[in-house]
C-alpha cells in the first residue's frame, strides 16, 4: 500500500488519533520492498522509527493470554524491525481487528532463557521448539490495547485496507 493511500486511510479510520500526530508517524515510515530471494530491502536509509503491521493468529499463540500476564512479548524477527519502532499487532479470527500497539525494546536477539516463559501460550508445544530454532527475535512491550470497532476489519475495508493482514 502506498504511504500516501495508508496515511488517508489512517485519517478516516483512526479519528481517535490526532491528524498531525499521523502525518508526524507517516514522515517517519520507510517503505520497504522485497528482492527475488524475498529478502526485504529498505528504500531509503533509516533514519528514524518504523511503524509495523503484524499479524496474530490465536490458533497458533495466546497473544492476549501472554501480554496480559507479562506485557511483554518475544517475536520472531523476520523483517528489519528495530528497537524504537513502534509495532501494532492485527488480530485474526475471532478477533479481526487491529488489538494491540507495542514498542520494539530490542531486536536481533538470540534465543534466550527469558523466552521460555512463553511456553504456557503456544496452542502446539512443536510451534514453541520451532520459534525457538528461528533464533533471532524482538522484544516488544505493550503501550495500549485498541477496543474500538475502528480497527475492526470490516471497518478497515471499507476504508480502503485491501485484505486482512497477513
Amino acid at each position: 500500500i502506498q504511504p500516501e493511500k495508508a496515511l488517508d486511510i489512517l485519517k478516516r479510520v483512526a479519528k481517535v488519533i490526532d491528524d498531525a500526530e499521523i502525518e508526524e508517524v507517516f514522515k517517519q515510515v520507510v517503505v520497504g520492498k522485497t528482492d527475488k530471494t524475498g529478502v526485504e530491502k529498505l528504500t531509503t536509509p533509516r533514519k528514524q522509527s518504523i511503524v509495523w503491521l503484524l499479524p496474530a493468529n490465536s490458533k497458533f499463540f495466546d497473544v492476549d493470554g501472554c501480554l496480559k500476564k507479562f506485557s511483554e512479548i518475544y517475536w520472531t524477527q523476520n523483517h528489519k524491525i528495530q528497537a524504537g519502532d513502534t509495532v501494532y499487532i492485527y488480530s485474526s479470527s475471532p478477533d479481526s481487528c487491529i488489538k494491540y500497539k507495542l514498542l520494539v525494546e530490542a531486536h536481533d536477539l538470540p534465543c534466550q532463557t527469558d523466552f521460555d516463559k512463553e511456553k504456557e501460550f503456544y496452542v502446539d508445544v512443536n510451534d514453541f521448539e520451532i520459534a525457538k530454532n528461528h533464533n533471532r527475535f524482538i522484544r516488544l512491550r505493550l503501550l495500549s490495547e485498541s477496543h474500538t470497532h475502528k480497527m475492526s476489519l470490516p471497518h478497515l475495508l471499507e476504508n480502503g485496507l485491501a485484505m486482512a493482514p497477513r
